[in-house]
């Protein structure tokens, strides 16, 4: 552009300096004879843009690049904005399940190993599978249900902490390590707070949901459960024989009594006095066949 440029006033300036030297010769009455003069060509060929300059100087002016500190709280260290934290939970185990689809099927994988891995086999060592198999499903589901509910309430934990964070119109941080000297306080932007409420409303309340109802689901199996194993389980419940008031009832209620030693008889586990000669005389286990 610039070699263009000192090309064209190259060519003006000829051009001038002929003008002046014809006035001066009019001036002073010299009339030339008319005869053909040599042609001297005064252009000058210039040198033109390239492809590229061309490109560049029909291109249009670059956008304006966005701030790194744009929707965000310069005053609020990075790993504290609530967006942030959004993302960091997101990049937790566990957390991104309810985001997707078949989470109940998900959640059946924490449910079933519960169950028939942990509960199970503890319930059936407590309760005679022959006399007290729906007990003893009873007790397995309690189990695998109370794990689901704690692995539930670890999400919505999670899920609720972000969303509240989002909601509020202040943005609590803390800076340098005063988790124990306290934190401060800053008051979101408009433009910010609709961006933490859009958030909460189309990315954080629909897992939220999901997490809820599940919750609902899994706390009402375990109540259910629990009231039932309390129903079929009761008066046959393991630890009831050791307490003080059915023994008592056992002394004064013959019927009860006789209860306690049919069972007793049907079952193919022997009391533990039977293993001594001497508890099991005082306890009438030798006589009436106990623990024959």
């Amino acid at each position: 552009k610039m070699q263009a440029t000192f090309c064209r006033a190259r060519v003006r300036h000829r051009f001038a300096l002929t003008g002046l030297l014809c006035i001066s010769l009019g001036a002073h009455g010299y009339a030339p004879r008319a005869q053909a003069l040599p042609y001297h060509s005064t252009s000058v060929r210039c040198a033109s843009p390239t492809s590229k300059e061309r490109a560049d100087s029909q291109a249009p002016p670059p956008p304006p690049q966005p701030t790194a500190a744009a929707f965000s709280q310069s005053e609020v260290p990075t790993e504290q904005q609530p967006t942030y934290e959004l993302r960091e939970l997101r990049t937790e185990a566990f957390f991104t399940w309810p985001e997707r689809d078949g989470f109940q099927t998900r959640l059946v994988y924490i449910w079933l190993p519960a169950t028939l891995v942990v509960s199970m086999p503890i319930a059936l060592s407590t309760y005679d599978v022959q006399q007290q198999l729906p007990a003893a499903l009873l007790a397995a589901n309690v189990g695998g249900s109370a794990v689901l509910v704690a692995f539930l309430l670890r999400l919505r934990a999670g899920w609720g902490y972000v969303s509240e964070r989002l909601r509020t119109k202040q943005t609590y941080y803390e800076e340098n390590g005063a988790s124990g000297r306290g934190g401060y306080v800053v008051k979101k932007e408009a433009a910010l707070a609709m961006r933490d409420r859009l958030l909460d409303k189309y990315e954080v309340q629909p897992p939220l949901g999901k997490i809820d109802a599940a919750l609902r689901i899994a706390v009402s199996s375990l109540v259910v459960s629990f009231g039932l194993l309390r129903l079929v389980a009761a008066p046959y419940d393991p630890y009831e024989q050791y307490g003080q008031a059915y023994l008592s009832r056992l002394e004064s209620d013959s019927s009860l009594a006789a209860r306690e030693q049919e069972r007793a008889r049907q079952s193919s586990a022997k009391p533990a006095y039977c293993g001594s000669r001497y508890y099991s005389a005082i306890a009438g286990g030798g006589s009436n066949g106990f623990c024959n």
